[in-house]
């Protein structure tokens, strides 16, 4: 379970990074996107891809943790993949991404389910 919450927690972490170090470029990203709020979406993005990563790592609020993540990472990817409005030269790494995040969206569905595992803060 430790190596599956380090895992997830790879996913996101260095994305959130460079959401942070390169701020005016994530909101005028989220802005073309057509985001609500784009700084407040990207304050939402970089606090979900930096902090939840290392709870999640550590095993805090685990359960709680996967579910935000799990609408978090559910909201980005209609957001960001929508690979259904695309021309078809740019659909298949939308479609791909967009799948790639269902199985990651399972993976936290799992990881709440079952807890964090034995070497967690949570410890269950």
């Amino acid at each position: 379970m430790f190596i599956g919450r380090v895992m997830l927690a790879a996913l996101y972490l260095p994305f959130g990074l460079l959401k942070l170090e390169n701020w005016n470029h994530t909101v005028a990203m989220l802005r073309a996107l057509h985001a609500p709020a784009p700084m407040l979406a990207a304050a939402i993005a970089v606090l979900c891809e930096t902090i939840l990563p290392v709870l999640l790592i550590i095993g805090f609020k685990t359960r709680l943790l996967c579910l935000i993540m799990i609408l978090y990472t559910a909201g980005a990817t209609y957001l960001a993949h929508r690979f259904w409005q695309l021309p078809a030269a740019d659909a298949l790494e939308a479609e791909i991404n967009f799948f790639k995040n269902i199985a990651i969206i399972g993976g936290f569905l799992i990881l709440a389910v079952s807890g964090p595992g034995r070497f967690s803060v949570d410890r269950g």
